[in-house]
């Protein structure tokens, strides 16, 4: 569908239309818990999505909305129905580019446990608000300037040792292009948390800054390296005591991504190390190492492979986590595709053993 629409005396084409999919998938989990005592469980999963988008060369706004229903054949009480809506605006003008995004999920608490705290056995569920908009501009041929405000809320329900908490991020960034292949990165963001426990409420302020580089190797090769200091400010108290604690801390942060693409195969590895908040109210420090390699096999097929390494530490103790999986996709048609999935998944605490897991997944998507 196609309008023509006065904007400043020019007549620009709106492209209006909803495109939408429906994913099935059936996995095996033999380890659902994820616990020393292993206890396994098939999982059917089906997730309806729609999408609405409205697009001029100027603006386009889309909006997206899904549902994920999930049945177990042993964990009954972990069934759910989470629903997810998310809009999308972005605004270009000479120069100058804004966005704007606007969500809201509703999901298990547990499909955040590997960035968190690593609990797969938590019933709870958390309830997301976030709002991002964001603005870039282009200073000179040379220099590009940008800044980013996010505010992000979690309800959380069904799990008292999880702190309702509310997160708010601004972010500075420049951009200098030194030549065709170098380009000059500096940040400086400010975080706020504040997360209201049962018994406690914790504020923290954070601010990083870093400095670095993007460099292009070649047209198929590139490198970014971001490396400065975080500075942390703490205040936990316990409004029945009275009791106020505060507390100060510095540390790295470190960014490092490279991509390749051959003439077949597609590779990125990244290693990165930043302050984290988890659901626990604790504001923790974060390594994580990844690494991605496709290829495809003919015009409908492709593989890939995809690991992560996670260490979280606080305090009190460590937590490694890591990943393996590879994948095989086929396209069946235009608009039908299957994908079969093996996870691999290990978790060690310092103060407790290490346990693992497996995951097989058939996933089939078609979309309209």
């Amino acid at each position: 569908m196609v309008f023509l629409l006065p904007f400043s005396g020019v007549l620009l084409a709106a492209d209006t239309g909803i495109e939408g999919s429906i994913a099935q998938s059936v996995s095996y989990d033999d380890n659902f818990l994820f616990r020393e005592t292993a206890e396994d469980t098939w999982i059917y999963t089906l997730t309806p999505q729609l999408t609405g988008y409205y697009r001029t060369p100027i603006y386009t706004s889309a909006l997206n909305g899904a549902v994920e229903i999930s049945r177990h054949s042993s964990f009954s009480r972990y069934d759910r129905n989470n629903p997810r809506l998310n809009w999308q605006q972005s605004w270009l003008r000479p120069r100058a580019a804004y966005n704007l995004g606007v969500g809201y999920q509703r999901a298990d608490q547990r499909s955040e446990a590997v960035d968190d705290l690593g609990d797969f056995t938590t019933r709870s569920r958390v309830t997301t608000y976030s709002i991002t908009p964001s603005y870039l501009y282009q200073w000179s041929e040379r220099d590009t300037l940008t800044l980013a405000f996010s505010y992000v809320e979690r309800n959380y329900s069904g799990d008292s040792s999880s702190s309702d908490n509310q997160n708010y991020t601004l972010n500075s960034g420049w951009s200098h292009q030194m030549d065709e292949r170098l380009a000059l990165r500096g940040n400086l963001s400010y975080t706020r948390y504040e997360a209201d426990g049962r018994l406690t409420e914790t504020q923290s302020d954070i601010w990083r800054i870093t400095g670095g580089a993007t460099y292009e190797w070649s047209e198929r090769t590139t490198a970014t390296l971001l490396v400065g200091a975080s500075w942390q400010e703490t205040r936990e108290r316990i409004p029945l005591l009275s009791v106020e604690d505060k507390s100060t801390s510095t540390g790295s942060v470190i960014t490092l991504q490279w991509n390749h693409q051959s003439l077949i195969d597609s590779y990125s590895a990244s290693f990165s190390r930043d302050l984290f908040p988890s659901s626990d109210g604790t504001v923790r420090e974060q390594d994580r190492l990844t690494f991605g390699w496709g290829r495809p096999l003919s015009d409908v097929s492709r593989v890939s492979l995809n690991s992560n390494w996670l260490k979280s530490t606080d305090d009190d103790r460590t937590r490694e986590y890591f990943s393996l999986a590879p994948s095989y996709t086929h396209e069946l048609s235009s608009d039908l595709s299957v994908t079969g999935r093996y996870d691999y998944k290990w978790q060690k605490r310092s103060d407790e053993g290490s346990v693992e897991g497996n995951v097989l997944r058939v996933n089939l998507v078609y979309q309209f």
